[in-house]
């Protein structure tokens, strides 16, 4: 689910900074620019790992600032595929499951990906397994807050680079639109899982 990556970027260090631990202040920096975002192809990062190496200090001319390249390695939220995580059901629309892990939200297990068969009741907006079994019936309910166990099966991504490379057309579109820059798909057609009250026995 999470994974270190290694990374290497420019790094200005204010004159303010200056007699400061300079491994501290540049810890700071990257978590600052990076902790909480979405890197494209990589995954959202949660903080720094550490730092690999400090290059030489050049000084910006126009600012006094120091500028430095450093190599250094984050964690990331990213998922692989077929890996089974276990969530809350958000929200329940005719569309599917919206599912959080409290610090990632652009989760969904499209309708096609639920038990079948599986019905929305619009009243209640919550989804409906209807399971049979040797003769045996039951509706088995999805509703908010439910805790849930899926499959990842797809990622979809959206480069915030308007420049940058083209939309693979092979991707699905995003559930979210264009406003999440990364989306997990995911599936609960397998024995094991959806919520996790169905198979405590």
């Amino acid at each position: 689910m999470f994974v270190v990556v290694p990374i290497t970027d420019v790094v200005i260090i204010k004159p303010k900074k200056f007699g400061s631990d300079i491994e501290e202040v540049i810890a700071h920096e990257l978590n600052s620019r990076f902790s909480n975002k979405v890197l494209y192809k990589v995954g959202l990062c949660i903080s720094l790992w550490d730092i690999k190496k400090i290059g030489d200090m050049y000084i910006l001319h126009d600012s006094g600032s120091y500028q430095v390249v450093v190599s250094f390695r984050l964690i990331c939220f990213r998922p692989s595929i077929d890996e089974v995580i276990i969530g809350t059901v958000k929200n329940c629309t005719p569309d599917g499951l919206h599912i959080s892990l409290y610090f990632f939200d652009d989760i969904f297990i499209p309708a096609d990906k639920l038990r079948h068969p599986s019905k929305f009741d619009f009243e209640q907006q919550c989804w409906i397994w209807q399971y049979e079994d040797d003769g045996e019936s039951a509706d088995l309910r999805i509703e908010k807050n439910d805790t849930i166990r899926f499959r990842v099966e797809q990622e979809v991504w959206q480069d915030p680079n308007p420049n940058g490379e083209k939309q693979d057309q092979n991707q699905p579109v995003s559930p979210f639109g264009n406003k999440s820059p990364y989306v997990i798909l995911g599936s609960i057609v397998s024995d094991g899982l959806g919520l996790t009250c169905w198979w405590i026995n």
